[in-house]
């Protein structure tokens, strides 16, 4: 619970930034966001229960990811490179690792938590 309630305030953050730097807000209301915001608060906290990952690591590639995934038919990079805040190119590559990852994780591929569990590590540690 703790968990989820610190990743809703994160979100919010990051989302107001997101909204205000993309044209992807033009698509939804202050109550979608709101909602889209809880949806992926809750992930990203399963996420971060699931690999023993401390909330506050997880950077702002994971929240674009989580919209990316909202917003089948936006493009990865030109959603980041919407974003306020520059992403670098080894930010995208996690966040693609990321996306790989969570897909495989979720399959039957006995490979796919160790995919997404290196994406996390990388995440967490990019500067």
């Amino acid at each position: 619970m703790t968990q989820t309630l610190r990743a809703g305030s994160e979100v919010k953050v990051v989302f107001a930034e997101i909204r205000n730097a993309t044209s992807v807000s033009s698509l939804l209301d202050s109550v979608q966001w709101q909602q889209l915001a809880e949806k992926i608060a809750d992930r990203t906290s399963a996420i971060a229960g699931e690999l023993a990952v401390p909330l506050a690591s997880l950077e702002r590639g994971l929240f674009a990811f989580a919209l990316h995934r909202e917003f089948a038919d936006q493009n990865l990079d030109s959603l980041l490179d919407r974003l306020r805040a520059p992403f670098t190119l080894k930010q995208k590559a996690v966040t693609l690792q990321l996306d790989f990852g969570i897909a495989e994780s979720r399959s039957d591929d006995p490979d796919g938590p160790t995919v997404l569990r290196r994406a996390m590590q990388a995440l967490t540690t990019l500067p």
